[in-house]
């Protein structure tokens, strides 16, 4: 059984276990089993209200269309970076605690060579529900083979 609870709302689970806001609830299938997910923010950001369904059809247009996009990301990011507040931007490493990289300042943005970019597919969501996970896994030449072995 799988019960997500961030913040103390309950996040995704089997609907029988879980009291979801109908309003905000949606239905996603994980490994043949019907899950209730709820994505919503209490924040005024682009993402609220975004369905999972939603999401996953603008991330793969987006993959399939790679290069087309590509030759209009320096005019895209122009524009992003004029309405944005005016701050200095940063990277946070995952495994570092300390404070975002200071003195990274976007600009302007160089042009991406369409040649250099291809459509791609998005993944399934889960491991379960992609039959090409485990045999690229074991493909990878940078998997130990006890592992490569262990993955079946």
């Amino acid at each position: 059984m799988i019960f997500v609870i961030i913040n103390g709302r309950a996040r995704l689970a089997r609907k029988e276990v879980a009291a979801f806001d109908p309003s905000a609830e949606e239905i996603v299938t994980v490994g043949g089993r019907d899950f209730v997910l709820d994505l919503r923010e209490d924040t005024s950001t682009p993402l609220d209200g975004m369905r999972l369904s939603t999401a996953i059809s603008k991330l793969s247009y987006g993959l399939e269309h790679m290069p087309e996009l590509g030759k209009s990301f320096p005019k895209a990011l122009e524009h992003a970076l004029k309405y944005s507040p005016a701050t200095t931007w940063g990277i946070q490493l995952d495994y570092d605690d300390a404070s975002p990289l200071p003195g990274l300042k976007l600009s302007i943005a160089e042009p991406i060579d369409p040649t250099q970019l291809y459509p791609m597919e998005l993944a399934p969501m889960t491991e379960v529900d992609d039959t090409k996970f485990r045999p690229s896994l074991r493909a990878n030449s940078n998997i130990p083979d006890f592992l490569r072995a262990a993955l079946g």
